[in-house]
């Protein structure tokens, strides 16, 4: 998004290109290196964690009902 509005910017106002120039490289090393970021990928992994733990709730909500219906022996 940061990176068409830059180079939008960058043909409207010529003076100030050195800005958007920078602006610009600024935005695809982050792109480039968001991979290696820490806080990106502690959020992928906890985002991993939040949807492996909701599968395994719905697993839980399904076979609960099986309980009361006598299903599962005590075993």
């Amino acid at each position: 998004m940061l990176t068409s509005s830059t180079i939008g910017a960058w043909g409207i106002w010529k003076d100030y290109a050195f800005v958007w120039a920078v602006l610009l490289g600024v935005v695809q090393i982050i792109d480039a290196a968001k991979d290696y970021i820490p806080q990106i990928k502690h959020r992928r992994d906890a985002n991993a964690c939040v949807m492996a733990l909701e599968n395994l709730f719905i697993d839980a909500r399904f076979e609960w009902h099986s309980v009361p219906m006598g299903k599962f022996s005590a075993d």
